[in-house]
């Protein structure tokens, strides 16, 4: 009896879902049956440079050999004519091209030149395989395997969601932009680009720029831009606000840059978001240089919900003023960047804060704790770093706050000797909702079992950064966790850090690690923790 009847599709991709990344997992999937094999291809060759890296020189010319298979005569022809004899590959079972949805230029380029050097041949006009691998000869070939590539992937019903480009001298020219002109219909479904823009000649790649700047309508529906700023000129950066002015559905922005401050890109770029006030939802900032920028343009975004601000400097209180009182509708603040105590509370203290959900702080000072339940009093996620915070304040904190679900706390910068409290308001650190909760500092076990006597919150994941000394140190603390269990009949995952997991997972458990498991399952960080960009 065929396996659909057995598994309805929706099951199959929540299956294929979980082992996306996996191509061992999905290679051994493609080996069941038919059946199983028509569902795994699509998710091989949606990502195919993703789950080949490009380090894999091995699986690479596979790669490239599968994809001129399925060339069409026509295109087959197109190659002979400029030089390039093709081996006598047989046909595909699939059009693997049609399945793509993720296209990294810059990996296809080096997966096209290596299947070039090893396994691609050369016509008359190239005397010598030396000549046709060196040098321009080498640039010449890939960039004609590449034309009917790109060709190959814009052909048909449109698939293509993704795609990388990067603008640096290292890298060869896209083909003429008439390709994808032509191609419209095949970037159609586009929806994210990312754009790596470093040094680079113009007129070496002429048919990029000019790939930017028709961008707007050759792919109308791009609703995510990814920008990593290197180095750049003035035009670049005109090209870049042409760009989000012409993106109708632009409804998240990254932008990263990784110079020393091109104040000539970055502000003009910030400045367009304005353009994109009806339609922008999410801004991630990385690594910015806020003095002497304007963020008015980002105050009229009135859509935004989610703003990432990351590893970012001199961000002053008179930057952040045109936000104080911005109206848009704030659900997730990620603020990695220590701007200082005043900063910070302005920030948190602005009108757009009373809406947020999730809030992650990579510095909290005691006067930061204090303002959060008025400042931020429908917050759900709490992702903070204190820095000098007592017990007491934690738990003033976190009262106040009556919707918390999830609770991760981390010291700042070492041992903060107010956290070593041993108190019974220890357990008063949870809400009725709370049921996550991360500790990422040193416990002692009086403290873990004066938390845990007087908890009263439905916790279902306890996180613990606990260091064992030896096994009898281990049991003591997991036989608290295991009577907390026991009694609560709510607690499912615990994680310790890699010591306990040792300690866990010995060949010899002791009694009370048997009892331990009985209760709740042991997993690792990466399994355990929830974060708040995941939930974006």
């Amino acid at each position: 009896m065929s396996t659909s009847l057995f598994l309805p599709q929706e099951t199959i991709d929540e299956i294929l879902s979980h082992v996306k990344h996996d191509k061992h997992s999905l290679y051994s999937c493609l080996l069941v049956n038919r059946y199983w094999c028509r569902q795994v291809i699509p998710w091989l060759w949606g990502h195919p440079l993703k789950i080949l890296s490009a380090l894999e020189s091995a699986n690479i010319a596979p790669l490239i050999r599968t994809y001129i298979s399925c060339l069409s005569e026509k295109e087959r022809s197109f190659l002979i004519e400029h030089g390039i004899s093709l081996p006598n590959y047989p046909p595909p079972f699939f059009h693997y091209a049609s399945y793509l949805k993720d296209l990294d230029y810059r990996r296809l380029e080096i997966s096209v030149r290596h299947w070039i050097k090893y396994e691609g041949t050369v016509c008359s006009s190239y005397p010598t395989r030396r000549r046709a691998i060196a040098g321009i000869s080498l640039n010449n070939a890939s960039i004609i395997v590449m034309t009917a590539l790109c060709r190959l992937f814009l052909e048909g019903d449109p698939t293509l969601h993704h795609l990388k480009l990067a603008y640096t001298e290292r890298i060869l020219d896209l083909p003429d932009v008439s390709i994808f002109i032509q191609g419209q219909k095949g970037l159609s479904c586009l929806q994210k680009i990312k754009f790596i823009v470093g040094s680079f000649n113009r007129t070496k790649l002429k048919n990029m720029i000019a790939f930017l700047e028709a961008l707007p309508d050759i792919a109308p529906n791009v609703s995510h831009l990814d920008i990593d700023v290197i180095t750049t000129d003035k035009t670049m950066a005109d090209t870049l606000v042409s760009i989000i002015e012409g993106l109708s559905y632009l409804s998240e922005f990254r932008l990263c840059d990784k110079s020393s401050g091109v104040t000539q890109v970055i502000e003009p770029t910030i400045s367009a978001l304005s353009s994109r006030a009806n339609s922008l939802t999410s801004l991630e900032l990385h690594n910015i240089h806020f003095q002497d920028l304007s963020l008015q343009g980002l105050a009229e975004c009135k859509k935004l919900e989610v703003l990432l601000i990351i590893q970012c400097c001199c961000l002053t209180l008179s930057t952040w003023k045109p936000l104080e009182n911005a109206k848009f509708p704030l659900k997730t603040l990620y603020l990695d960047s220590d701007f200082g105590e005043k900063v910070t509370i302005a920030i948190l203290q602005s009108a757009s804060n009373r809406s947020i959900k999730q809030l992650h702080l990579s510095c909290a000072t005691s006067k930061v704790i204090e303002i959060l339940p008025v400042s931020c009093p429908s917050l759900a996620h709490l992702d903070v770093c204190v820095s000098n915070v007592s017990i007491e304040q934690l738990v003033a904190m976190v009262s106040g706050i009556q919707q918390l679900q999830y609770l991760a706390i981390m010291e700042y910068g070492g041992h903060n000797p107010k956290l070593v409290e041993v108190t019974p308001d220890l357990g008063k650190i949870f809400t009725p909702l709370l049921h996550y909760l991360e500790l990422n500092f040193i416990m002692t076990f009086e403290q873990l079992d004066a938390l845990l006597t007087h908890c009263k919150a439905p916790l279902e994941t306890l996180i613990l950064n606990q260091y064992f000394e030896n096994h009898q140190m281990a049991d003591e603390y997991f036989a608290a966790i295991a009577k907390f269990a026991k009694e609560r009949g709510t607690l499912k995952r615990l994680c310790v850090n890699n010591d306990g997991i040792k300690t866990i997972n010995c060949n010899q458990k002791s009694i009370v690690v048997q009892d331990l498991l009985r209760y709740v399952k042991i997993l690792s960080y990466s399994d355990a923790s929830v974060k708040i960009c995941e939930q974006t």
